[in-house]
């Protein structure tokens, strides 16, 4: 990722909400050296709020993601204008086939392929994708969603199949197939697959995750239904009480490039609960990273626990900045609490560069120091807005008390001591006689 060295801003519309918290948050700077270029697809960028832990949501010193929404169930059925979500997308997608290029990995992460008549792709874009792995040398990856591959549970989403997509996937698409658990009342797919276990037959480094503590029900998740297809590396598998064994991440490399596949379901299908499983994000990262050709870490904790604390320092400068902007616009001084703000956040040039270079013992110092930082000036906005508050709260005491010590003035004056009136004579009807 790459972090922005300016204010977010407050004035984000509702509509994508992961434009708003990586383009705000971590800004989007135009050709970041040494990082991995990835163009992410998914219509779960454009939702009004929610979001689940996809690629773009991982804070990575090695990658750039640019997330690119797609219309799918989620935005509508939130209200959101297509229109809306195209002009989004158009901010990232590739108008040309060298733009495409630019990227070192394509990942489709719950990308339908159209949704009630609105078509995502556009034919010749798909065209790109196949040339983009097979003649540029570049990687295409696929994540498990009820959008992607065989999608279509009922006709809610269109089948990958017969895309030129599916000609360099390492996996054969089973059109309208889901592996999974009952949900909402039924069974998807005629196979009902509940891991057991994950297993690694031939491993690029997952396997040194703690998987152990990914057990049930952290991967109690459906999958999409596709085989591997002869020649692709069974990366991971995905075993179920009966033994039977499915495909979890297959990868192979076609052409010039290569592809990648990673088949479980976690949002719309699925449980979700791999999301509550610490180590997702990592996962997901190490999927990147090979089909970048990257090596994990041999350390993978100490990268663990950057990832971890650079989300901290995002999400404390993202609500220090927030307060800044309440405090300015109730009339506040914020100028040094935002020239300490960005004083801080200078230094994750240096724990960028420290991460790349492989120093990741110096980058998690550099980067303690930074939260810690962070944490205290959070800490003095909040107290900022106490006090600026507290003087609110003063003047309307002393508008409030004196409106009602100047109206019972008044009262006192007109109604009890009458001192504006004069006395007059006492007149009464005489009773005629009758």
């Amino acid at each position: 990722m790459t972090y922005s060295r300016k204010k977010p801003s407050t004035e984000s519309t509702a509509i994508i909400t992961i434009v708003v918290l990586l383009v705000s948050l971590a800004g989007a700077v135009a050709n970041p050296d040494g990082k991995i270029q990835v163009a992410a697809y998914s219509r779960s960028y454009a939702r009004i709020s929610g979001g689940h832990s996809s690629l773009a949501y991982v804070n990575d010193p090695m990658m750039h993601v640019r997330p690119v929404p797609v219309i799918g169930g989620y935005s509508l059925g939130h209200g959101i204008s297509p229109d809306e979500i195209r002009r989004a997308a158009r901010i990232y997608f590739p108008r040309t086939y060298q733009q495409l290029l630019e990227n070192d990995v394509t990942v489709f992460q719950e990308a339908p392929l159209g949704f009630a008549g609105y078509i995502n792709f556009d034919p010749k874009f798909l065209l790109w994708c196949k040339d983009y792995v097979i003649e540029g040398g570049k990687a295409l990856d696929m994540y498990g969603g009820d959008a992607s591959f065989g999608a279509g549970i009922g006709e809610s989403y269109p089948s990958w199949e017969t895309t030129p997509v599916a000609d360099v996937l390492p996996v054969e698409i089973i059109p309208g197939g889901i592996r999974g658990i009952k949900q909402r009342g039924g069974t998807w797919g005629a196979d009902v697959m509940v891991p057991k276990n994950i297993e690694f037959p031939q491993d690029f480094g997952l396997s040194r995750l703690p998987w152990d503590s990914a057990r049930k029900p952290h991967y109690d998740e459906p999958l999409n239904a596709v085989e591997y297809r002869p020649g692709s590396t069974r990366v991971a598998v995905a075993v179920t009480p009966d033994d039977s064994e499915y495909p979890f991440v297959a990868y192979w490399e076609i052409g010039e490039g290569s592809s990648l596949a990673y088949t479980a379901i976690f949002a719309s299908g699925g449980t979700g609960k791999i999301l509550d499983w610490k180590w997702y994000p990592d996962f997901i990262t190490y999927l990147v990273y090979h089909s970048a050709g990257v090596p994990m870490p041999e350390n993978i904790y100490l990268p663990h626990v950057i990832r971890e604390k650079l989300q901290l320092y995002l999400s404390e400068k993202e609500f220090a900045y927030n307060y800044a902007d309440f405090i300015s616009k109730l009339g506040g001084n914020t100028v040094q609490l935002e020239r300490r703000i960005a004083e801080v956040d200078e230094t994750i040039d240096e724990v960028e560069e420290l991460y790349m270079a492989g120093s990741y013992e110096e980058s998690r110092d550099v980067l303690l120091i930074s939260v810690d930082e962070m944490s205290t000036i959070l800490q003095d906005a909040k107290d900022l807005e106490k006090s600026v508050m507290m003087w609110i709260y003063i003047i309307e005491w002393f508008a409030v008390v004196g409106t009602f010590l100047v109206a019972g003035l008044v009262l006192n004056y007109l109604m009890i001591r009458r001192t504006l009136y004069r006395e007059v004579a006492v007149t009464r009807r005489r009773r005629e006689d009758s």
